[in-house]
């Protein structure tokens, strides 16, 4: 004790340390000393009481794992003097094990539960070294900077959890095994690391498992792989995983997977992505299970831990009728309108409003008629949102937009045992317990019309490329232009198929037909384009507005918005004018039939007409303009154009 003393002393006093200090040690005493770390102490510094359960919180599985690993490990140690500490990721003990006497004669020295060891409150020691690093440490005696310390060897290992995706390992503590100097072994180290090494797996398991149990239509199944032999053991597995193979739940914790998945020569492709430990992403494999033979889905997880020593997989097992069930869970309601959105107040446009609201509220299937642009798809969605079905998944498909070879795999799914990267649900499956609403349903082939009808008098689909019928509950809201009563009658549609999907009809009128909501329409599609792009609110003039409802509209509310959503970020200031319409649009064909438009074909205006027509209306701007045919906007322009600023300065109207 006395050499260990005056070693200790001499090197506080000179601040020179000896050889046998490791280099991280010599660093982390010169730091602390060019610190003023206080040193001659004689207890050990530490947090209050009234903050232990907060930092037993925060370390709660830490702390959880540590009390039955240790208590194991001091049962049956026969050692005397012995003490074990546990530490959280900042360097403070939040329990200490060892003999009632042994943590006494600690707790004077002040090392006990809510010790402080870290580096800049009582110098380098082998815990702060140990979690700075990540690394065990040791320190014993004169090692240690701070006294109360100097009589002791502590030997320290982190607990960590290695995250699976390779990144850098989080240290959540340590593990510290405190003997009386004299009694100094270097298999206390190993000890540590023994029982450091247990936390570590303990949450490794738990992390994983709890990745697993967050796949909820899933069975999961966790495989540990012997490093010597190869043989592969069932570590976990859920009661999913029973129920999508088909077999009674049993107990095969620890047992072989061949308990539960049939040997070779059965499954040469699952045992070949086994023993590969190959990475799987929703492969279509065959699994014979006690002799029957099913298709699944799979996708595997493999794992290796250099510091545990472990090695396996997880997998991750569907059915086709989970998966569909899973995927349209995933999808959800993406109907994002509600009759909140539906704005006019015509009454052609207002009887649609009120049809569409009693149709919500029943079950039958709603054919919409209506022109390109008309609000079919935003009815659609009005209509699902406020149906019982709202809570379900809502699906949208065009026709139009299907290739026709694509047709039947689209809307019933396909099977191919090719091809594995690929998923097979159609949107029948996708928009069960939902609402599927098709759109452009005119423009659907002859020749898969009765495949549609069939589905939907039998309420159930059959795969193409398969043979086994999946029931499906759907309502179906479809949406065809008048021109779907020609193809009726010409034999172009199905009559049949006509009546399934017109079970309540539901007539949109053009947007010509409702001229009186155009303005209104307009404004809101300003308002909300300027909220949405964070710019000043712009307005549409009078002779813009009025110019508006003159337009024939044939692509209907669409087009309108495309055009007003366009001179919204192309016009320059707070009005849109009747000029900047023409233009945006700057088509003859239909400029022609515009008679307001004939204003602006005219001559230029010359710089003696424009002084003459505002000396004669006294410089009133608003007046010039009108007789002049232009916009007041387009006043200024010339004003600009011609130097009259000071003509604009004397104006007795601003």
């Amino acid at each position: 004790m006395t050499n260990r003393f005056s070693t200790w002393q001499q090197i506080h006093k000179t601040g020179i340390c000896p050889d046998t200090f490791s280099p991280s040690l010599v660093e982390a005493w010169k730091d602390a000393c060019a610190l003023r770390t206080s040193y001659d102490i004689d207890r050990l510094p530490g947090y209050w009481e009234s903050t232990f359960s907060k930092l037993k919180q925060d370390s709660l599985r830490l702390y959880a794992y540590m009390n039955r690993c240790v208590g194991l490990v001091m049962n049956q140690s026969s050692e005397e003097g012995i003490a074990v500490a546990l530490f959280n990721q900042n360097g403070i003990i939040l329990k200490c094990y060892g003999e009632t006497d042994v943590l006494s004669k600690l707790e004077d020295e002040g090392i006990c539960r809510l010790s402080d060891w870290r580096i800049d409150h009582i110098g380098p020691n082998a815990v702060n070294l140990g979690l700075k690093n990540d690394t065990p440490m040791v320190t014993c005696g004169a090692e240690s900077f701070a006294r109360p310390l100097l009589n002791k060897a502590v030997y320290f290992s982190p607990c960590r959890l290695e995250p699976q995706d390779g990144s850098a390992p989080h240290v959540l503590g340590g593990i510290a095994i405190i003997v009386p100097a004299e009694k100094a072994k270097q298999c206390y180290l190993l000890l540590a690391n023994s029982m450091a090494y247990d936390i570590n797996l303990h949450f490794f398991m738990a992390d994983t498992i709890e990745q697993s149990l967050e796949n909820d239509e899933r069975g999961i199944l966790k495989v540990d792989e012997n490093t010597k032999t190869g043989k592969k053991y069932v570590m976990y597995c859920d009661r999913n995983l029973f129920r999508i193979l088909g077999t009674p739940a049993c107990d095969i914790y620890f047992k072989s997977l061949t308990e539960l998945i049939d040997p070779l020569p059965a499954n040469k492709q699952f045992w070949n992505i086994m023993d590969t430990r190959k990475r799987v992403n929703n492969q279509l494999i065959d699994l014979t299970v006690k002799g029957r033979t099913e298709s699944f889905r799979i996708t595997t997880d493999p794992y290796y831990q250099p510091l545990l020593n472990i090695r396996g997989m997880q997998v991750y097992v569907s059915s086709m009728k989970y998966l569909a069930a899973r995927i349209a869970k995933a999808v959800g309601n993406n109907a994002l309108f509600t009759f909140r959105n539906l704005i006019g107040s015509t009454s052609s446009f207002q009887v649609s409003v009120r049809q569409a609201k009693q149709y919500a509220e029943g079950d039958k299937n709603i054919l919409i008629i209506g022109e390109f642009g008309s609000g079919r798809s935003v009815f659609a969605q009005a209509m699902h949102n406020a149906s019982p079905r709202r809570d379900g998944p809502f699906v949208a498909v065009n026709c139009a937009s299907l290739p026709r070879d694509q047709l039947v795999r689209q809307l019933f799914g396909f099977e191919d045992k090719v091809r594995h990267d690929i998923l097979n649900i159609g949107f029948f499956e996708l928009a069960n317990n939902g609402t599927l609403f098709i759109g452009e349903i005119e423009t659907l082939p002859l020749e898969f019309q009765m495949s549609l009808l069939n589905a939907i008098e039998r309420g159930s689909i059959v795969r193409e490329g398969g043979n086994l019928e999946i029931p499906v509950d759907v309502r179906i809201i479809s949406s065809a232009s008048p021109e779907l009563n020609t193809a009726v009658k010409e034999n172009r549609f199905s009559r049949e198929l006509y009546y399934q999907l017109n079970e309540s009809a539901l007539f949109l009128p053009p947007l010509r037909a409702r001229r009186q909501d155009i303005s209104v329409l307009a404004d809101y599609f300003i308002r909300r384009l300027c909220k949405k792009s964070n710019i000043e609110t712009k307005h549409l003039s009078p002779e813009a507005k009025r110019l508006l409802q003159s337009f024939p509209w044939t692509g209907n509310v669409r087009e309108l918005q495309n055009t007003i959503e366009s001179l919204t970020m192309l016009t320059e200031g707070q009005y849109i004018e009747s000029e900047d319409i023409y233009q945006y649009v700057n088509d003859p064909k239909l400029l022609d039939d515009i008679a307001i438009y004939k204003t602006f074909k005219r001559a230029k205006i010359t710089k003696v007409e424009l002084q003459r027509t505002l000396l004669s209306c006294r410089n009133n701007k608003s007046l010039a303009a009108q007789k002049l045919g232009i916009s007041r906007r387009s006043l200024y322009r010339y004003l600009e154009k011609y130097a009259l600023q000071s003509m604009d300065d004397k104006s007795p109207e601003a």
